[in-house]
């Protein structure tokens, strides 16, 4: 996914006071916006649910302190730091915590 679309999807500007803050969080954004649209697939409501939960974010630093580490999978990071928030705009209830 490039920049431009996620622009189109609606995500604005990154918001943060240095140009490498925003370079590496407009990546770590569009990396997950890539993996919770492909596990959205055709699901309408899922993949607005995942461009809202990204569009929650705006600042620079909530990406970086929730950037995935080193050997992490990406699809299993990004569900478990959006997971609850794209849940919750669909509806989605989530079992209670034992």
């Amino acid at each position: 996914m490039t920049e431009q679309e996620a622009r189109a999807l609606g995500l604005g500007q990154i918001n943060g006071g240095l140009v490498m803050s925003a370079l590496y969080t407009q990546w770590y954004r569009r990396e997950a916006l890539e993996v919770l649209l492909a596990d959205a697939g055709e699901d309408a409501e899922a993949r607005a649910a995942v461009v809202q939960a990204c569009r929650l974010h705006p600042d620079a630093r909530w990406w970086l302190l929730h950037k995935r580490g080193w050997g992490v999978p990406a699809a299993a990071h990004w569900v478990s730091v959006l997971g609850e928030e794209v849940n919750r705009a669909t509806g989605v209830r989530q079992p209670p915590a034992a």
